[in-house]
């Protein structure tokens, strides 16, 4: 297979780009059955659809939902999972804006530009997409060495991460009852 996803992976765009190619014939990818038929391994993405009063709160947070219920596809429902999953991101987000904010104040483009690329992914992973995006800009900044107005951004992303911690924890919430 020689195709492109983009992260943060989707169980449907992940089918549908393995569709696009046939299945290999190969004892190292396939496995006969009792009857010596090939058996494929078929990827069927999940059905569960969040509740639509769940859309709507994530909605506002700027939390995209069909990403935050991907990413519980592809843990195949382990709520614990999921669960350590949202608390670990919840507890290493202070420290990387934290972090970002030190590089803007003492001008450290490099540890900027590694830290808000971390939170950048870490982020579209939860699907915390304006949090993403406002990291992608301070990595551009940070790759071309202007910080001009990155002060103003790092408010922004202070308010913005606030808005992700109260939908995430609503979420943790609703996964723990």
């Amino acid at each position: 297979m020689d195709d492109y996803i983009s992260k943060p992976i989707q169980l449907q765009e992940l089918a549908k780009a393995l569709s696009k190619y046939p299945p290999q014939r190969s004892s190292k990818f396939t496995s006969k059955g009792k009857q010596d038929k090939v058996m494929c391994l078929e990827l069927q993405p999940s059905q569960n659809i969040l509740q639509s009063e769940q859309n709507q709160t994530l909605k506002i947070a700027k939390i995209d939902a069909k990403i935050l219920q991907s990413l519980q596809d592809m843990l195949r429902g382990d709520r614990v999972a999921f669960v350590e999953l949202i608390e670990c991101y919840l507890t290493e987000t202070p420290r990387q804006v934290e972090n970002i904010s030190t590089a803007i104040t003492s001008q450290d483009t490099q540890t900027l530009l590694n830290t808000a690329h971390q939170l950048k992914s870490s982020s579209a992973s939860v699907g915390a997409i304006a949090l993403a995006q406002f990291c992608k800009v301070l990595e551009a900044q940070a790759y071309s060495s202007k910080l001009e107005n990155s002060l103003e951004l790092i408010s922004q992303l202070y308010q913005e991460y606030e808005q992700v911690k109260t939908a995430l924890e609503q979420e943790l919430g609703k996964e723990v009852l």
